[in-house]
């Protein structure tokens, strides 16, 4: 919960007026406690319904990215891409190395948070 003294908070980190009317305040940025509560209510709302839909967003994506490292695993290369007809191997696109890393380190970072929470 949000305290403040005499529960009021000056909003001065954020554009007042523009905020104070899509918040329905007083332009002069005095807020009550109720109002403080309530503000802090709907962006905890807004906060964990993006974040649901980012993570489910980020899950898809990163399924996507390991098909694609998946083809990689299980062929040659790219035929077609030198005009010498050779086959250019995946070692020469760094894209699939960083791709690959990235994914490492998500899936550490998902088993750590997962260990978190479960500890």
């Amino acid at each position: 919960m949000l305290m403040t003294p005499k529960h009021t908070l000056k909003l001065k980190m954020f554009n007042a007026e523009k905020l104070s009317h899509a918040i329905g305040v007083p332009a002069n940025g005095d807020l009550t406690q109720k109002q403080i509560d309530s503000i802090c209510f709907n962006v905890d709302r807004l906060f964990n319904n993006n974040y649901e839909s980012l993570k489910a967003e980020n899950e898809k994506l990163r399924g996507l990215l390991q098909r694609v490292i998946d083809v990689v695993y299980e062929s040659e290369g790219v035929s077609g891409y030198h005009l010498n007809g050779d086959i250019a191997s995946w070692g020469e696109f760094e894209v699939f190395n960083e791709i690959e890393q990235a994914l490492n380190m998500t899936k550490l970072l998902l088993s750590l948070e997962n260990a978190v929470k479960v500890g």
